[in-house]
């Protein structure tokens, strides 16, 4: 049986993807890490450091579609 093998997007390609700021997407998972349902965990949304100063979330591909239902096309309600 093969591993599932998902996608993973920064805070900037969806941005660029979806033609939101950077900032509207970190207020967004802001916003759903008080869910208790929806909380990004951390197979889900996880911090890679790419050296000792710079860091970056990745996004993975449900999580993502996840954001885009609930906050642009709005078909999950919170």
């Amino acid at each position: 049986m093969r591993p599932i093998v998902h996608a993973t997007y920064t805070v900037s390609d969806l941005a660029v993807m979806w033609k939101r700021s950077e900032s509207s997407i970190r207020v967004w998972l802001s916003l759903l890490r008080r869910h208790p349902q929806y909380a990004p965990n951390p197979p889900f949304v996880r911090k890679v450091q790419t050296n000792v100063v710079r860091r970056h979330l990745e996004i993975r591909d449900d999580y993502a579609q996840l954001l885009r239902g609930i906050f642009i096309d709005r078909t999950v309600s919170l």
